[in-house]
This record gives C-alpha cells, sequence and structure tokens, in this order.
C-alpha cells in the first residue's frame, strides 16, 4: 500500500449507508441485514479497501446508526487502510455531501457507491480510476434488457425507445474530487435535487462516460433482492 500521510492524489471510496430500507419490512437497515454469513454492507466495504488504487474509505451512515456501522467494520477491517464513519443527511444527497467534506484535502480522485449495493468488483473499481485519465466523470452501468416506452401524465404512451442507447446505472461513480464537491456546493446552494451524482455533472455540461457493469451488480432495495442477492452469492 502506498503511504496515505505522504500522498498527494489520494483515491478515497465513499460508501453511502445512510438510507433505511422502508420497502424492505426488517427492523434493521438493508445494508446491514446479514448475506452469506455476513452484512450486506461488509461486501462493498472489503472489495473497496482491499483494493491497492484506492487509498481510503468514507462511510456515511444514519446517524443513529453509527456505532451499529462502527460495530460492524471493526470486526471486518481491512488492516493499514484509512477508514472514517461519519453521520449522513436528512438525503442521500446530503449524505454523500458530508462524505465529500470528510474527504483527505489531498484527495484527487473520489469514487461514490451504494451501501446495499454488496456485489462491487475489483475491476468495477479498476476501470472507474483509471477513465479518470481522460474524462472528469463516469459511472458503471449495464444496457437495457426489457423494451421501455415513455409517457406523458396521463400514462399514455408517446414513443418507445431504442434500447441500444439506454443505460440502467449503477454505481460506483467516479469523479475528480474537487469537481464533484464544488457541483455539490452548487447544487446545495440553488436547491437542486438529484437521485444520482452523475446527474449533477450533466446539468452543468460535463461529460459522464458510462463504464459496462454487471447484471450481478444489483442494487438491494425490496425483499424479493434479497432472495436474488442469495443466489448471487452462491456463485462467487
Amino acid at each position: 500500500m502506498r503511504n496515505f500521510m505522504t500522498m498527494n492524489n489520494i483515491v478515497t471510496a465513499i460508501i453511502a449507508a445512510g438510507g433505511s430500507g422502508s420497502r424492505i419490512p426488517s427492523q434493521t437497515s438493508k445494508q446491514y441485514l446479514p448475506l452469506g454469513g455476513k452484512p450486506i454492507i461488509v461486501y462493498s466495504y472489503e472489495k473497496l479497501a482491499k483494493n491497492d488504487k484506492v487509498d481510503s474509505v468514507i462511510i456515511v451512515a444514519a446517524e443513529n446508526e453509527i456505532s451499529i456501522c462502527e460495530n460492524i467494520i471493526a470486526k471486518y477491517k481491512v488492516n493499514n487502510k484509512p477508514v472514517k464513519i461519519i453521520a449522513g443527511g436528512s438525503s442521500r444527497q446530503q449524505s454523500v455531501m458530508h462524505g465529500l467534506n470528510a474527504c483527505d484535502e489531498n484527495t484527487k480522485i473520489v469514487l461514490i457507491h451504494d451501501g446495499a449495493r454488496p456485489f462491487i468488483t475489483d475491476e468495477m473499481i479498476c476501470e472507474c480510476i483509471k477513465t479518470m485519465d481522460e474524462y472528469k466523470a463516469c459511472s458503471v452501468g449495464v444496457g437495457v434488457i426489457n423494451t421501455i416506452k415513455q409517457v406523458d401524465e396521463n400514462d399514455v404512451v408517446l414513443n418507445t425507445l431504442d434500447r441500444a442507447n439506454i443505460w440502467e446505472v449503477q454505481t460506483p461513480q467516479c469523479f475528480e474530487y474537487k469537481l464533484i464537491r464544488d457541483l455539490h456546493i452548487k447544487a446545495e446552494e440553488k436547491d437542486i435535487y438529484v437521485t444520482d451524482d452523475c446527474a449533477l455533472a450533466e446539468i452543468n455540461n460535463i461529460e459522464v462516460k458510462m463504464i459496462k457493469g454487471s447484471y450481478d451488480n444489483i442494487k438491494i432495495t425490496v425483499a424479493r433482492d434479497l432472495f436474488t442477492a442469495q443466489e448471487i452469492i452462491k456463485t462467487i
């Protein structure tokens, strides 16, 4: 591992883990539910922390779940890889902003990943970081499989979209650190709210490069996703 204290081009991974998982009937937030013998969030944490190109990890958790997250990470901590666990905000966007503010001042590249998306791979991480040589923003994703139709306010079909040009967006998403932090600050000042971080680049006319991900790189959102994850875990 590189000497973290003397680096000027730090790569930091932010794991957004503040969601409550209200669509899953459980008193435990989805990212802390067990999957294959360990909490869901551990899969993302371990993959990012063990990657040689990632220098530090920040986990943004709900304020009332900080101790839960700390106890989990203490059990699975990757030696010599700095990790911070901080409180998030009232929305994912605010939580990511908290994570960006907690980055080392020498951070050059930041990866932002969903804590409830356990099947991230080293290939995704490395390809995202490599893409920063040419682009300022990128995202993992997959081409859509189903036919997609655009409708009006009355749910009447307007047209059928060309699947060849449509991607389902996943994480990680990767950015030049100073750029994405500035975009978040600007969005906060102008009360702009988006559903993913790449959207902030898009609305500011910054090119976002799409990187091929995996159909296994699911985000656990509803109960059936847990069953799907149990099947995926058998293959890795």
